[in-house]
């Protein structure tokens, strides 16, 4: 009897939330009929599961990449539409941007959610991307890549702000002209509340040691991009090395690779939000 009792409390549990129940059903018809795209109140991370105990939904990508733990976070630039509903949680998938719409998907309190473009525009110049907001947090985010620490976000004397890391040396020094390889951060804006532009810049001094210098340079862009919480852009990673430039741009951010050669060879990537 015992055994019985446990079965069908376990086949209740499993059945609460399977799928939304005729009242569920009625609830996320009436969101998606009414008011078919949503956006967050405030930054969220979304949940594996309808309960206030789940735990959170991990970015598998960007936590692999700079080797720390890093969520699922939604804000007020996602655009999400309501899969189902269950009590007081709705599932949602992240329409915009589009390079989450494959992972993004996971719970959160339906009483977060608002109407897409309800929320008043961002005030004019506030950077798209969620972390450039956040100066200190993303000098600390960045400078976990393993090339240094940015040093404190200042004034450039040219009417900006600036925050830059030392020169990350690695490999041995080359034959011709006593230099190793380096790698550096350049994080700069003309506003002080915000960050507009990221510059990774790889110098080739040891031209023996290429290889190895722009197989690091790959790596590191990877972690960039995972600190900053964004998809690596289709066909970055196989264009460093190849002399041609590389460009893209969707509505909330752009990216350029460039190549240099004078008497050494220059690498820079520049991310710049939109």
């Amino acid at each position: 009897m015992k055994q019985i009792l446990n079965l069908i409390l376990l086949t209740i549990v499993c059945f609460s939330c399977e799928g939304p129940g005729p009242k569920d059903e009625k609830q996320t018809e009436s969101i998606q009929k009414e008011e078919k795209y949503f956006t967050v109140k405030e930054n969220i991370d979304l949940l594996v599961s309808p309960s206030a105990s789940s735990k959170k939904l991990i970015n598998v990508k960007a936590t692999s990449l700079v080797k720390a733990t890093k969520y699922c976070e939604l804000d007020k630039s996602c655009k999400l539409s309501v899969l189902e509903t269950c009590k007081k949680y709705s599932k949602v998938k992240v329409i915009e941007p589009d390079w989450l719409t494959d992972t993004y998907i996971g719970w959160v309190p339906t009483d977060m959610l608002i109407k897409f473009g309800s929320i008043a525009p961002a005030k004019q110049g506030a950077s798209k991307i969620a972390v450039f907001n956040n100066v200190n947090g993303l000098r600390t985010e960045l400078s976990k890549n393993g090339i240094g620490e940015l040093g404190s976000w200042r004034s450039d004397d040219l009417g900006g702000f600036m925050s830059i890391t030392d020169y990350y040396r690695f490999g041995t020094a080359s034959s011709v002209n006593g230099l190793d390889n380096n790698l550096a951060y350049y994080l700069e804006s003309n506003h002080e509340t915000y960050a507009e532009k990221l510059t990774l810049v790889l110098n080739i001094f040891n031209s023996t040691e290429r290889n190895a210098a722009i197989s690091k340079f790959k790596a590191t862009t990877e972690k960039t991009f995972g600190a900053l919480n964004l998809t690596t852009p289709p066909g970055l990673i196989k264009a460093v090395g190849i002399p041609k430039p590389y460009t893209y741009n969707n509505k909330f951010f752009r990216v350029s690779l460039e190549r240099e050669q004078n008497n050494i060879e220059t690498w820079k990537l520049t991310i710049m939000s939109q």
